[in-house]
């Protein structure tokens, strides 16, 4: 890929692509990490895309797949630095109408899908092809992912639903 188009795809599509890791993996450098691998794949590919969503599309499909596989490794290293945690919120601290950090205590499998439904605008006939599941498996973890989200906020004292 040229890199004047390569230089636009990263200006257009960045900050979707790390918040997208972010909200799958919980950490910020992490998350840039696998926004650079992600278009250092792009530089290297050499697939023909046909639209501009394909290219979109792609680049969602690369970052998860990416998520998952730091996933994988940080269970294989299993050992977590205590500085890692400092930037998570106690309960107590977690602001009136902030629900990050609500939806960040949520798996990775439902965060994902509820922020490329209700963050990225995707249907859950593009979440299927994007993720690789089913129609049936996207509104399942859509429904979970909810009905969790609704059980943390209802333990926090500072929501009212």
């Amino acid at each position: 890929m040229e890199s004047r188009r390569l230089t636009e795809l990263i200006k257009k599509y960045s900050h979707m692509i790390f918040r997208v890791a972010f909200s799958y993996i919980g950490d910020h450098a992490d998350a840039e990490d696998i926004m650079q691998d992600v278009f250092v794949k792009l530089y290297r590919c050499e697939k023909a895309f046909e639209s501009e969503e394909h290219i979109k599309a792609w680049l969602l499909k690369v970052t998860i797949n990416q998520c998952k596989s730091s996933l994988k490794l940080r269970k294989k290293i299993a050992y977590e630095p205590i500085e890692a945690a400092e930037h998570i919120p106690s309960p107590e601290k977690i602001e009136e109408n902030t629900l990050l950090p609500v939806v960040m205590e949520l798996s990775p499998k439902l965060r994902s899908v509820l922020y490329l439904h209700y963050y990225e605008d995707y249907s859950v006939k593009e979440l299927s092809h994007i993720l690789g599941i089913s129609e049936s498996a996207v509104t399942t973890r859509l429904m979970r992912a909810r009905r969790h989200l609704k059980k943390l906020l209802e333990k926090e004292e500072n929501y009212e639903l």
